[in-house]
């Protein structure tokens, strides 16, 4: 059974720009996808971008060096998907987005972990944890004591705006915020 790696993320687009910068010093050949909806019809071309914010809510980090031909799914109806985001060829980044004033609802960073790409994708988690922290918490509901969640990644702009009570930090139901000074 292949072993799966992610880490749920709250990243502005600041936080967002400096991932992939330091992604794609680290790794030249990296491209990023927009992975939000069927490419092109009859495309096996990925559709490539310039930077992760031009891409729609789900972008995928691909090492073009190591998976030359990026693995597509043809539908019935003639669409096309990118079959290896999220599957080892590339990584999956579902996109924070800011739902509403002041509310950053949580993306996240996943893949397959497959021996063509381990080695990437592990450097990929390694830039993401060396560039965001795990200092969050949220507060249990029958004590209102602090609990700590170390699974969650945010960046340093998010960080600042959540320090500052300007931006509220939710997975679902989840409402995170740093620990009190």
């Amino acid at each position: 059974m292949a072993r799966s790696k992610q880490s749920p993320v709250f990243l502005l687009q600041e936080d967002e720009i400096a991932l992939q910068a330091a992604l794609v010093e680290a790794h030249p050949h990296v491209r990023i996808l927009d992975d939000s909806g069927p490419w092109p019809v009859a495309s096996t071309t990925p559709p490539v971008r310039a930077s992760v914010v031009d891409a729609g809510s789900i972008a995928g980090v691909w090492p073009a060096d190591l998976v030359p031909e990026f693995p597509v799914e043809v539908r019935s109806n003639g669409t096309v998907w990118g079959a290896g985001t999220g599957r080892g060829s590339a990584v999956q980044w579902l996109r924070s987005r800011v739902k509403s004033d002041g509310v950053l609802s949580s993306g996240r960073l996943a893949t397959m972990l497959v021996p063509e790409t381990e080695d990437f994708v592990k450097s990929v988690f390694r830039i993401l944890f060396r560039l965001t922290t795990n200092d969050l918490v949220r507060e249990d509901r029958s004590t209102g004591s602090p609990v700590r969640m170390p699974a969650y990644r945010v960046g340093p702009h998010a960080l600042s705006e959540a320090r500052a009570g300007r931006l509220a930090l939710t997975d679902s139901a989840l409402v995170l915020h740093p620990p009190a000074a």
